[in-house]
């Protein structure tokens, strides 16, 4: 269904990353004419670093908010992982996590998953939040350890906090676009190693955007939707 489907003379996409690009390209024989590729992107206004308050009123913030945090170790570093626990590669990691690292996870199980949580004191779970951007700017680290992400909006949403970033090197799309930025580190999605991790001053948070911000704004969403615009014109 999808050879004849996908090979239909004047049908066009839009692809969210360059792996993807390359896959259906190859696989259908998509004329260039008919296809653009439009990396998604993240809001900086929202998702950028907050450092007018310290480290650990943004801490106390959020335990006054959720009880869940009430015995997060403030002194010691936090990582974040976000995201439907099999599809983004939570069970490949959870029995590395450190000790002496809070671990906050957000996001829930898939339907009929038999994949639960550790039971571990350094562990902490929130099923849903509205507050995102604000759990980006308490943590050290954000860890995405996904076999397969056609682009992956929460690792630019994370990415534009100024939090170091270890993300799957391969088939994601956001990856294309922040592989090779400050406080970025690429990890093996099957066999993935945690790199130590050390509490993120807010300078060194700062620094981290800064140089990120060339890239945010390149693929922010005007561009997006221009290249959108241009394939529907068409």
């Amino acid at each position: 269904c999808e050879k004849l489907y996908y090979r239909r003379e004047n049908l066009s996409f839009v692809f969210l990353s360059q792996f993807m690009a390359d896959n259906l390209v190859k696989n259908y024989k998509i004329p260039k004419k008919n296809y653009a590729v439009a990396y998604s992107s993240a809001d900086i206004k929202t998702f950028g670093p907050k450092t007018q308050e310290n480290r650990a009123s943004r801490i106390g913030d959020l335990k006054g908010k959720y009880p869940q945090l009430s015995m997060l170790h403030e002194d010691r570093p936090i990582l974040l992982f976000v995201g439907a626990y099999e599809r983004k590669g939570l069970p490949s990691i959870v029995e590395k996590v450190k000790d002496e690292t809070n671990f906050i996870v957000i996001g829930k199980g898939e339907r009929g998953s038999f994949f639960s949580l550790p039971n571990k004191d350094n562990f902490f779970h929130i099923d849903f939040t509205t507050e995102i951007g604000a759990f980006f700017n308490i943590c050290d680290g954000f860890i995405f350890p996904t076999s397969f992400e056609p682009f992956g909006l929460v690792v630019m949403e994370a990415y534009a906090s100024g939090t170091r970033v270890f993300v799957s090197e391969d088939k994601v799309g956001a990856t294309e676009l922040i592989k090779n930025t400050s406080g970025v580190e690429l990890i093996n999605t099957f066999d993935a190693t945690i790199p130590s991790l050390k509490i993120l001053d807010d300078q060194q948070r700062l620094e981290h955007f800064e140089k990120r911000r060339i890239v945010l704004n390149n693929y922010d969403w005007q561009k997006c939707s221009d290249q959108w615009q241009e394939i529907l014109k068409a």
